[in-house]
């Protein structure tokens, strides 16, 4: 077992501290839990994606995804009829513009894909 000091904010010692005492363990043990239960999540996460098949490149084709802001989601753009469609930031905060979605224009496609990696969100307009 290796040993080794560590410094960390009070707060989160008083939140371990309190945790560790409902569970009627020792801070050190609770550290120790609270380690493994996250690199059990970030492992299982792990092995998720490796064992979840990559998308085929025509089921890329087939979707567009870009965070809906009036519903908190991502939609895809595909599947929503040809409308004005307001810009707003990647926080959902601040308006960029509008444009004007058309799923049958390649252009309006590139642009809208563009919007979505770049993380801006859409909200109907009008």
């Amino acid at each position: 077992m290796k040993r080794f000091s560590l410094r960390m904010p009070d707060d989160l010692h008083a939140a371990l501290q309190h945790s560790a005492q409902k569970e009627y363990r020792s801070l050190h043990n609770q550290i120790l839990i609270v380690l493994e239960e996250y690199i059990r999540q970030v492992e299982f996460k792990d092995l998720e994606t490796i064992l979840e098949p990559p998308p085929t490149a025509l089921e890329i084709a087939d979707r567009l995804m870009i965070m809906d802001g009036d519903n908190n989601e991502l939609v895809n753009l595909l599947e929503l009829p040809a409308q004005a469609l307001a810009v707003f930031g990647t926080r959902n905060r601040h308006f960029l513009r509008v444009f004007n979605w058309i799923p049958d224009s390649a252009d309006s496609r590139q642009e809208f894909q563009a919007l979505a990696d770049a993380g801006y969100h859409i909200r109907r307009w009008g």
